[in-house]
Order: C-alpha cells, then structure tokens, then sequence
C-alpha cells in the first residue's frame, strides 16, 4: 500500500506542478496585457454592489466612472480594484458604497458560493494572489476546483484570441425600466415576491470576510493617495435592511470612523423613482444623479460638515 501511495505521488506531483506552472504562466500573460475603455481615465470612481450600479448615472456626472457590479462582494471588489488601479491612471477620489447588507453574514455566500465562484472567481482569477484563494478553497473546496478549472479555460481562451479587453467584467450603470413599488406595497408580507426583494438579513451577526476586504480595499486605495468615501446610496423607506441599522452603525464606528460617510439612503425620492426597495430606477437615477451632479458642483467634497451640506439642499432635488 505503501508503494501504491508513493507512485501516486511520483505521477500526481509533477501533474499538479504543471498545472500551476500553466496558471503562473497564462495569469501574468492576462495582468501584463489587460485593457480598459477610457472611462477608467475619470477623476472619481464608484465601487460597489447593485445599489449604487443602479444609482450613479454617470453619463450626467461626468467626472465619475461607475464600476459598482451587482452582487459583487467586497472580496471581488478589492481585486478588480487591483486590476483596475494596474491598467488605468488612479483616481483622486473613489466613493464606496457601504449598505446595510453588505455586512451580513450573506455576504459570504457571495464570496464563495458555486455561484459567484463560477461568475466573479473565474473571471477576476488572474489577478488573485494564491494566498487569497486559499479563502475560497477553505470555505467550498468542491466548488473552487470546479472554478479554478474554468478560470484557467476562459484565460487560455482569451490569450488564444489575444482578448485582453475587461470592460465586460468592471461592472457600469445599469438602468433599470420598471418600479414594482406598488405591487410590494401590496403584497402580503407573507408572499414570496416580498420575501425575495425584501430581505430581512440578521440583525447582529456580521459576515467578518467581507469586513476585512473592505478595511483592505481602503488601505489600498489610500495607499494610492485616493480620497475615500464611504456611501449609501437612496433607499426605499420600507427597505428591510435598516433592521440591522444599529449594528451597521456599529461597525461603521469601530472599523471606519476615519472615512468620511455620505449618507444618500434618505433623499426624498417618490415610489415611482424606485424599482424595489432598494435599487433606483432610471427615474429615480436620473434625478439623484442631476441633485448629485449640482451638488458636487457647489463644493460638497470640500465641506467640513457634509451632512449638514447635503441636508441642506434635500429639497432641491430637481
């Protein structure tokens, strides 16, 4: 039996270091080639999941590049910042959004669930240091195999056809055309529709992984010289999420009370501007957009008290 084990090494072995080598070899090929469109070029950057993807029009701000994808966490965030920070010029200021889901323990789900490994891993593996893979591996082995295996497939297919462009992957605006507020407001609060839209995460356990790639994702920037803000984009009054409002502050205060916070989760949007309680439509886009656009304008950036700044022109929204 031995025996049997040792020969199983003396092949398994250079098979497993071939495999790496190939991977070695077709991630520096990707990282040294990758191209971005000219909207990386802009001055403020805005990163993110879905909430701000579909709040931040920025074709009506013309400074900001919106890079927020929908559900993406923190972990995806911090490297395609990476990659971002590799093939554009840096920006001067970067607005992270910082919901109230973005710390609950469902978050890990979107680390490294068979979903987002398939979807965010495969894509952005290239530019993941081993070390910070051993985290997926750990947490769903099965499923990181599987991944790693399709990463290394669609790099190889992209240096075959020598497609290095990642606009695809760094996420944009996207607009969305319907507002299902009133069909919501009525539901019953047992329906599924409400149940799907209108999660209520747990209210004291925190998804630590994504906290601690949040705290990394600022030092990198800042490492940068980025000016980071913290964000919340405008949410629905009925937004299941501000259930957990006292742990978020929490949060907040212990591991990034020296990032300034903008708080947009109540500018006074009508029901027709949102599509669910938590995503902007492209109405509600649109005019929190232009609001946002008049008051950066006047100088919010510079303000010593933003709040009290951006309070101040709540009902001058357009």
């Amino acid at each position: 039996m031995k025996k049997f084990f040792r020969y199983c090494l003396v092949f398994i072995t250079p098979f497993i270091g071939l495999l790496l080598l190939m991977d070695v070899i077709s991630s520096s090929v990707i990282c040294n080639n990758a191209t971005l469109n000219a909207k990386a070029e802009r001055s403020i950057w805005v990163l993110g999941h879905s909430h701000p993807q579909c709040a931040f029009h920025d074709s009506i701000l013309p400074d900001m590049a919106n890079f927020a994808t929908s559900g993406e966490s923190y972990y995806y965030t911090y490297f395609k910042t990476r990659m971002l920070l590799h093939t554009a010029n840096q920006p001067s200021v970067v607005f992270i959004e910082f919901a109230n889901n973005q710390i609950t323990p469902r978050m890990n789900d979107w680390i490294w669930s068979d979903e987002h490994l398939s979807k965010q891993y495969s894509e952005l593996q290239p530019f993941i240091s081993y070390s910070d893979q051993l985290l997926l591996g750990t947490n769903n082995p099965k499923g990181f195999i599987n991944a790693f295996a399709l990463a290394n497939r669609r790099k190889w297919e992209r240096i075959s056809r020598r497609s290095f462009d990642y606009d695809d992957q760094v996420g944009g605006y996207l607009p969305l055309r319907k507002s299902n507020i009133d069909s919501l407001l009525h539901a019953s609060a047992d329906s599924a529709e409400l149940k799907w839209l209108d999660r209520a995460p747990d209210t004291t356990q925190v998804s630590e992984s994504n906290v601690i790639y949040l705290q990394r994702l600022i030092d990198l920037l800042c490492s940068r010289n980025c000016k980071v803000y913290l964000v919340r984009s405008p949410l629905h009054k009925r937004y299941s999420g501000y259930e957990n409002e006292s742990t978020y502050q929490a949060i907040r205060m212990k591991h990034f009370s020296d990032v300034e916070f903008l708080d947009f989760s109540d500018v006074p949007l009508t029901d027709e501007e949102f599509s669910d309680f938590e995503h902007l439509n492209y109405r509600g886009a649109q005019r929190f957009s232009l609001w946002l656009r008049t008051l950066m304008e006047k100088g919010l950036l510079e303000q010593s008290d933003k709040r009290a700044f951006i309070d101040s022109y709540r009902s001058e929204l357009p």
